[in-house]
């Protein structure tokens, strides 16, 4: 009697602990389904052009903790990111950053451009083509600061630029690019029917230092030197389209 009492009793003290550790191991399995399936969805739903200049630096720079900020805010000291960078968890994140990384790298972009910052100036008789202009050393705020040579808060290392003086300190930054006359003509005459568009790759990001005057009603207020991190571009086109048609009277990709 003794003996089955003594049974029993173990019995008693066991189902429980098995009972637990089935639950926990449900939970523990239903939040790594969880996990993986947040990591499926991210990259089914991955849309590059939908992605800000920011966010595309992140993922350049392969940063798992900042691009999966939600999938990874319990690992905020360094030893926890050290021990969560040994866990399959991570494998998959940094493995999908990356591959995210190479899309963003073989994908071609198209922005239109701002009509009145980025204009065409008239046909160049002389040279038999346009001039885009492309921004300003000066502005009345530093968040509008871009290197010269950028368009839409990318760099293009290779435009040869030239400026346009506006006084002894300020000036315009501009491209050439030729266009046969005939279609120069059509442009001109039909200047308010049409849009700038600019295609283009990202090769990667830099850092870029350059002189900006904070201007207010063109009175200078204060010249600063600029470091900023920026989106490096590369075969870089413009199209100059017409609106009214639906179609694209020219384009030139620039070497």
């Amino acid at each position: 009697m003794n003996k089955r009492r003594y049974f029993i009793s173990i019995i008693l003290f066991i189902v429980p602990l098995i009972c637990f550790a089935q639950e926990n191991q449900m939970q523990f399995d239903d939040e790594k389904i969880s996990t993986e399936n947040n990591i499926e969805n991210t990259e089914s739903e991955f849309d590059i052009d939908s992605l800000s200049s920011d966010e595309i630096k992140i993922i350049l720079d392969n940063d798992v903790f900042t691009y999966y900020k939600s999938e990874t805010e319990q690992y905020d000291t360094d030893l926890k990111k050290k021990k969560f960078k040994t866990t399959e968890e991570f494998k998959k994140l940094n493995t999908q950053i990356h591959n995210f990384s190479s899309k963003i790298r073989q994908h071609v972009f198209i922005q239109s451009l701002n009509k009145e910052k980025n204009k065409l100036s008239e046909y160049n008789i002389k040279r038999n083509g346009f001039y885009l202009y492309l921004g300003n050393n000066y502005g009345g705020d530093l968040y509008d600061a871009y290197p010269p040579k950028s368009i839409n808060k990318i760099l293009f290392n290779k435009l040869e630029i030239s400026s346009e003086y506006i006084d002894s300190y300020l000036k315009k930054y501009k491209v050439f690019f030729p266009c046969p006359e005939k279609v120069g003509g059509e442009i001109e005459d039909n200047l308010d029917n049409i849009s700038l568009k600019i295609e283009y790759n990202i090769i990667g990001k830099t850092t870029k230092n350059f002189e900006y005057i904070n201007v207010n009603d063109f009175n200078s207020v204060g010249s600063y030197t600029i470091t900023q991190d920026i989106l490096l571009g590369a075969k870089l086109k413009i199209i100059i389209h017409n609106d009214s048609t639906g179609k694209d009277i020219f384009s030139y990709s620039f070497k």
